[in-house]
């Protein structure tokens, strides 16, 4: 008999967003995960009052939540489960806001790997089961710290002792782990810079590089503890020059593609799956879009550009993805601009998309 269950709630109001997630997880090598769907975080509360999650997946726009309000809402509701926020935003600071609310990790909305879900996830568990047990004053022997982190870079700063840190932590910062005063003070200057940001780090073989580090604080005056975590930041996969594509695809990215078929593996019925529900709800999206736009909301310019911007990404479209990106940011900000013309300029986009998802899909 293998291992219990992943319990898994993705909340996403996207539905070819929670659709490929939902895929990932039930095709992951790494164990079994069991997916509930909520659309809006108030559902995602009442599912998880009836059954606890082990994880939260959480798209940062959602009709009844933005950024890290929905992070503090499930947090404040259930305490011991992970939350891992999907954004299909490339702005920092909705990031940084959401990791500081509580937030284990967060994941770039896309065609995510074989296995890249599940390594993911059970990272971020673990560290949501060290903080939990670091909150009820379970501070674990060095023994035990190992078994809890699951092979993550923490470092527990406890009552001005020296620290507790992992292997990891010193795999990837390359300060050995017996309190000296170079790993103190290389301590002491990410917790006096700020809940979430980045450092530099140099380790043997890996040279100089960039980690971002988040910090959790428990307790209060003497009692205090600070748990650090490092973690090198999702990178996002290279775009494609689109040499080699079939004629008419060059509108679809060569690597996103690569890692669609790999998802689908023997599969033949995911990747005419993906296509139709693009092909169906792009269109829809579409036509919300430019609906906005002619009445002058421009709230509904955002959710649809925000909405039609993920859809795109899932099947590769990125320099389309990108352009809705743009304008979600435009519609977002002060009411002044015409944004007709860039939503022309996306709609005049738009059949090239699907002419190329045509050419590519397979068929049964």
């Amino acid at each position: 008999m293998g291992p219990p269950a992943v319990r898994v709630l993705v909340v996403d109001d996207n539905p070819g967003d929670a659709r490929l997630v939902e895929w990932s997880l039930a095709h992951e090598p790494d164990g079994t995960f069991e997916c509930a769907r909520a659309g809006r975080v108030a559902e995602a509360l009442a599912l998880l009052d009836r059954r606890p999650a082990d994880a939260v997946l959480l798209d940062l726009g959602l009709p009844d939540s933005t950024g890290a309000d929905g992070v503090r809402r499930i947090r404040s509701r259930a305490p011991e489960t992970a939350v891992v926020v999907l954004t299909g935003s490339d702005d920092p600071r909705r990031v940084r806001e959401a990791l500081a609310a509580g937030a284990q990790d967060y994941q770039v909305k896309g065609v995510f790997p074989r296995g890249h879900l599940s390594r993911v996830l059970r990272a971020a568990i673990a560290c949501q089961r060290v903080e939990s047990a670091i909150g009820r004053g379970d501070l674990p022997d060095p023994e035990r710290w190992e078994a809890h982190v699951g092979g993550e870079a923490l470092a527990l700063f406890a009552d001005g002792r020296s620290p507790l840190v992992s292997e990891a932590w010193v795999r990837i910062t390359g300060v050995p782990r017996d309190g000296s005063a170079e790993h103190r003070a290389r301590l002491a200057g990410l917790l006096a810079a700020g809940p979430v940001g980045e450092t530099e780090v140099e380790s043997p073989g890996q040279g100089r590089r960039t980690v971002e580090y988040v910090v959790r604080t428990f307790g209060e005056g003497g009692a205090v503890r600070r748990l650090v975590r490092l973690r090198a930041p999702p990178s996002a996969p290279a775009p494609s020059s689109g040499r080699g594509a079939p004629d008419g695809e060059a509108v679809l990215d060569a690597a996103a593609w690569d890692q669609l078929r790999e998802l689908a593996g023997a599969d033949p019925s995911f990747l005419p799956a993906v296509i139709d529900a693009f092909l169906e709800e792009g269109s829809a999206l579409l036509a919300e879009l430019r609906a906005a736009a002619s009445a002058g909301d421009r709230g509904g310019v955002e959710r649809a550009a925000h909405r039609l911007k993920s859809a795109c990404a899932q099947v590769g479209a990125l320099d389309l993805a990108r352009r809705l990106g743009r304008l979600e940011r435009e519609s977002a900000g002060p009411a002044e601009g015409d944004l007709g013309p860039e939503i022309a300029e996306i709609a005049g986009g738009f059949p090239a998309v699907v002419a190329a998802l045509k050419l590519r899909r397979p068929v049964q």
